[in-house]
């Protein structure tokens, strides 16, 4: 079982991207995101996460399996993120759709994935109520830290991805119920250790295997990133 316990003494992200020397900026982003995602976990939580992170950023070019012109999805079991974007020209237009109708998030959507991979829960409905409430929380953080410029097309991703999360929770009652009893969770290092604990177990006793659609990734095809940071 992945262990989110055990203190590792280096996090490490790895981003897969195409060959193209335009996308080098959002992959570097993305992989600083994640990187500082998993520090602040550590950080905050005192929670670890005990294997490399794979992500692997894809061109989302007329392709007819995803609605969106973006996507983002995780696979715990495999340790990846593979997170969807379209071309340069559209990456620089939707960021300047600040009112949240029209928005894309792009730094809250990493961290969200990320927090899927480390904390996968048999219960999907749970665990995507988790993740916006750990991911609301860092992406916060990580404003707080770097500002708009985390980014490679800066935008105010705390008044919009952080908004929407906000106009979400504001319509939806169970949702604001549930969050509360993950703030009362996380006030207790014990309580928190004891519920992460739970569901890991749950999950990899009881997981559903799913076909894996990236063992014929051919990674040769892909530049590759590599972040590093220790943990002191």
């Amino acid at each position: 079982m992945i262990s989110v316990l055990i203190k590792p003494s280096i996090q490490t992200v790895k981003v897969y991207y195409p060959p193209n020397n335009e996308y080098e900026r959002y992959a570097r982003s993305i992989g600083l995101i994640s990187i500082y995602t998993l520090m602040c976990i550590s950080r905050k939580y005192r929670l670890y996460y005990n294997r490399d992170l794979n992500i692997f950023v894809n061109l989302k070019l007329n392709d007819k399996k995803y609605h969106s012109d973006y996507y983002a999805f995780a696979l715990p079991v495999l340790s990846e993120i593979h997170i969807g974007l379209p071309e340069i020209k559209k990456l620089k237009e939707d960021v300047k759709k600040e009112n949240l109708e029209n928005h894309v998030s792009h730094v809250y959507a990493v961290v969200h994935e990320i927090i899927h991979v480390i904390f996968p829960f048999r219960d999907t409905k749970k665990g995507e109520v988790w993740a916006i409430f750990l991911g609301k929380s860092i992406t916060e953080i990580l404003y707080s830290r770097f500002g708009r410029n985390l980014w490679p097309d800066a935008y105010d991703y705390r008044s919009t991805d952080v908004g929407l999360v906000n106009t979400l929770l504001n319509n939806n009652f169970e949702l604001r119920s549930a969050m509360r009893s993950f703030e009362e969770v996380t006030r207790s290092r014990k309580r928190l250790k004891s519920f992460v604990k739970k569901n890991l177990e749950s999950y990899y006793a009881n997981r559903i295997v799913f076909p894996d659609e990236t063992k014929f990734l051919n990674k040769r095809k892909y530049k590759l990133i590599i972040i590093r940071r220790f943990l002191l």
